[in-house]
């Protein structure tokens, strides 16, 4: 399998175009949170979620997981 890495910043345009979205990025876990529990305000049903930061030599992303890729 090949991987094609890219920088974060490169990840800021890729919501525009749906092809594009599956990339692999380097970077540095800066900053992770403990799992935050929640109600869904939709479904009424409990939930989970954990907030992820990631940095490289130009900028930073935040990444939300949400309930089993919280794990």
């Amino acid at each position: 399998m090949n991987h094609l890495l890219v920088k974060i910043i490169f990840l800021k345009n890729l919501f525009f175009d749906p092809f594009l979205f599956n990339k692999d990025v380097i970077g540095i876990i800066d900053s992770c949170s403990g799992v935050i529990p929640f109600t869904n305000r939709t479904s009424n049903k409990d939930s989970k979620r954990r907030e992820i930061t990631l940095i490289d030599e130009d900028t930073s992303i935040s990444i939300t997981l949400w309930d089993e890729q919280v794990k």
